[in-house]
């Protein structure tokens, strides 16, 4: 099974090995001491098909801060950076990829940091349950 932590891991994992930065997933009231990412989900909801499938939608918003002024040209520089490591799809493990349903999406806020929205929807097969099957039981009906 692939929960939310699995794929905040994931993106961790990747982020911090093509940056070099730190990568967050708690936000602090202090704010962030130097360049770095932070990551969060966003609305994820879960749902069964059956009772042999679990099916997951949540978007993913990954935020840079960058500390101090930076030109122009860095801002499109990480961003292009996120795009190429991320345009197609998310690899979660060795056995588990996912691809998106929407088109990543960045938006610079007025702050100056840079956001990636990533929208993701999977379906995973239930894990079987190690149970013994019940055998035909008797029962009787008492009439008064």
């Amino acid at each position: 099974m692939i929960y939310e932590t699995d794929i905040v891991s994931a993106l961790s994992k990747q982020i911090k090995a093509k940056f070099g930065k730190p990568v967050h997933t708690r936000n602090t009231k202090e704010g962030f001491k130097e360049d770095c990412f932070f990551i969060e989900t966003v609305d994820p909801q879960v749902s069964s098909i059956g009772t042999e499938m679990r099916e997951t939608s949540l978007s993913v918003r990954v935020t840079w801060f960058p500390l101090g002024r930076y030109p122009q040209k860095d801002l499109w520089n990480v961003r292009k950076d996120l795009e190429e490591l991320f345009f197609l799809g998310l690899k979660v493990n060795d056995d588990f990829y996912i691809s998106y349903e929407e088109p990543l999406s960045f938006t610079q806020t007025s702050a100056g940091n840079l956001e990636m929205l990533m929208s993701l929807h999977y379906i995973e097969d239930l894990p079987e349950e190690d149970g013994e099957m019940l055998e035909e039981l008797e029962t009787s009906i008492k009439e008064e």
